[in-house]
């Protein structure tokens, strides 16, 4: 194993075939090649032959041979329905078959020939090819060859019957190549090339390992299979040229590896270059590792320095809270002293006001009172006076009827003297005619008598009814007075309904004003009353009674002097 030059004159050698190149990388044998990956067969490769366009010549011959294949067909379709027809229609007993209707046999597998050929090519244009369908009219013609066969007396018949119906399956067999050509160029698909049967024949085990990777892994083009072919045979060229016979033993076993990916599909570069990857890959998943740590630690980091934030932010508003709260509490307890001092205004001006009203009331009442009974006092005065007025007319009244009476009687005593004398005729006479103006007198008198009594009897019960009138009026005034009174004191009812409803929202205002009253407002509410009795009091002895310290006693204080104040200016 000495002769190192001549090793390195034969790689040399074996590094210019069709043009390799070792790989720069020093310590490992690549070879660089001119490579096409693998297409899928869907796709169309460089360097396949397109769609072949046809001359002139070329269409009319095309044309010609469609129109040859149609007749020939036509004629073999003809010549099969006359010769089964005629051997169906031939009695079994003559050695036909017995058909009731000769004709359908041979009409239904032409046509089921015909329709499954037709329908394989619509399978191909939409691209939807089914294996087994194209097999249908296959067996189909053989069945009409068969029959044929069986049908001809003799062979030159038999074979020219079959050969007639055979013919068929050949042109839709290459109608049906040629239209799935079309269609794959049309759409695009790369035909997988065909590997010569000369090759087989001079080189078969590299030939069927090219052809299993065409076949295995979509490899079209049979130039890339074979120069991939010829690159893992330089390899192994040049591993056994570096280590020997024994090469499989020898070489390292990173030179080997590549070895082990050539089944997979692989060409040389790629597997050359999966030690590279693998390196590659290993570095990256390392850097990824490493990113994801730093990137982990930087939110980690972020997460603190968000919590220190929030935990700062929240000690602020802590701070603005406690703030904002005493704030508010001063301004709760000046709110509520205000409402005290409001609500306690406000009592006082119902207070005075309530005792306005009683007042008012009462002196009305009063007032009232007085001019009913200054009413009533007029109206027995009056009363009294009628009375005495009617017991005057009674008495002069008495007194005429009296005086009337007085003169009867003496004119009666006149009458008595009279008759005794004759002047008492003369008298008597004259006391008739004295008794008939008398009379006239007394009826005269009677009339005005009459007439008086009837005036009198007007009178006293004119004198009666403005009696009742009076009593009435009396009566009324009475009741006025009575529900003037009732009225009176339905209003200092009233006002003192006010006064106590008065005295109610005072206490309501008082309750409310003193369950809204702060600790500190009623400690001051208190020092406020001790310095109402004792205004001397020091400041150590107003913290030493209030339990808290100097420094609060002192503002206790002030709020108390404030109180004082206020009440005092109230």
């Amino acid at each position: 194993m000495t002769t190192a030059p001549a090793n390195g004159t034969r790689l040399a050698g074996l590094e210019s075939v069709n043009g390799w190149t070792p790989a720069a990388k020093p310590g490992k044998p690549t070879i660089t090649a001119p490579h096409t990956a693998p297409r899928p067969a869907t796709e169309h490769a460089p360097g396949q032959p397109k769609a072949l366009k046809f001359s002139k010549g070329e269409t009319a011959l095309a044309v010609f041979a469609i129109l040859a294949a149609t007749g020939v067909s036509s004629l073999g379709l003809y010549s099969s329905f006359a010769a089964v027809q005629k051997k169906a229609g031939t009695p079994v007993s003559l050695g036909g078959w017995g058909f009731e209707d000769p004709w359908m046999l041979p009409i239904g597998i032409d046509l089921s020939i015909l329709a499954f050929s037709l329908i394989n090519l619509l399978l191909i244009r939409a691209d939807r090819p089914a294996a087994w369908v194209k097999w249908v009219p296959r067996v189909g013609a053989a069945g009409t060859i068969y029959l044929n066969w069986q049908s001809a007396a003799s062979l030159p018949a038999q074979i020219g019957h079959a050969v007639l119906a055979g013919l068929w399956v050949v042109f839709s067999e290459i109608g049906a190549h040629l239209y799935a050509t079309h269609i794959g160029e049309a759409k695009g698909r790369v035909r997988m090339d065909r590997i010569r049967l000369s090759r087989w024949i001079l080189q078969p085990i590299s030939t069927a390992r090219i052809a299993h990777y065409m076949k295995s892994y979509e490899e079209p083009s049979y130039t890339e299979a074979l120069r991939r072919d010829q690159e893992w045979r330089v390899y192994r060229a040049m591993l056994r040229q570096e280590n020997g016979r024994l090469w499989r033993f020898k070489a390292p076993s990173d030179k080997l590896a590549p070895l082990q990916l050539a089944s997979h599909g692989l060409t040389l570069d790629k597997a050359l270059e999966v030690p590279d990857l693998q390196e590659e890959k290993a570095l990256l998943r390392v850097q990824a590792s490493d990113l994801r740590k730093a990137e982990a630690q930087v939110q980690r980091i972020e997460a603190e320095s968000k919590l220190k934030a929030k935990k700062l932010e929240a000690k602020t508003l802590e701070v603005e809270a406690e703030g904002r709260l005493k704030v508010a509490t001063a301004k709760a307890e000046t709110a509520a002293s205000i409402e005290v001092q409001k609500a306690e205004a406000d009592l006082q001006v119902h207070q005075a006001e309530a005792q306005a009203t009683i007042r008012q009331v009462t002196d009305q009442a009063e007032a009232r009172s007085r001019e009913i009974a200054e009413q009533e006092e007029r109206r027995r005065t009056e009363a009294e006076r009628e009375r005495e007025k009617d017991q005057f007319n009674w008495d002069m009244e008495q007194q005429r009827l009296t005086r009337q009476r007085q003169v009867e009687e003496d004119a009666l005593a006149v009458e008595d003297d009279l008759k005794e004398t004759a002047e008492t005729a003369r008298l008597r006479l004259e006391a008739e005619r004295v008794n008939r103006e008398a009379d006239q007198v007394a009826k005269d008198a009677a009339a005005l008598r009459v007439q008086a009594a009837e005036e009198k009897k007007k009178e006293a019960e004119a004198l009666r009814k403005a009696h009742e009138d009076r009593l009435k009026a009396a009566e009324a005034e009475e009741r006025q007075a009575a529900a003037e009174h009732r009225t009176a004191a339905n209003l200092k009812a009233a006002a003192d309904a006010r006064l106590q409803a008065a005295e109610s929202d005072r206490a309501a205002a008082a309750a409310e004003a003193e369950a809204r009253i702060t600790p500190v407002e009623r400690q001051a509410r208190d020092l406020a009353d001790m310095l109402r009795h004792e205004p001397h009091l020091t400041l150590e002895e107003i913290a030493a009674r209030l339990g808290v310290s100097v420094a609060t006693a002192s503002g206790r204080r002030k709020r108390a002097q404030q109180l004082l104040d206020t009440a005092q200016t109230v």
